[in-house]
């Protein structure tokens, strides 16, 4: 196709494109995490079990299959954690 031919077609979309930009606009967004055992994340549009462990070692994060593995220092908290800057 040539590119006046693309350009004409998506200018034909215009309304319904904007129509659907504001649906998802409005749509609910996840939860607010609590970071605990068993809560689901999303990573690259996979789900992962979350599984959380304390360990006096450095902070980590793996994917295994569907499972996301946390390693916390023995104390962290989610305020701390989460909203560092």
């Amino acid at each position: 196709m040539s590119i006046d031919a693309i350009r004409a077609f998506a200018t034909s979309k215009l309304d319904w494109i904007r129509k659907h930009q504001a649906r998802l606009r409005r749509q609910e967004r996840e939860t607010p995490r609590e970071y605990v055992d068993g809560e689901s994340h999303y990573v690259w549009g996979e789900r992962y079990l979350l599984a959380v462990t304390e360990s006096d070692e450095p902070p980590q994060v793996q994917l295994d299959h569907d499972r996301m593995l946390l390693r916390v220092r023995p104390g962290t908290d989610v305020t701390r954690s989460v909203h560092r800057s």
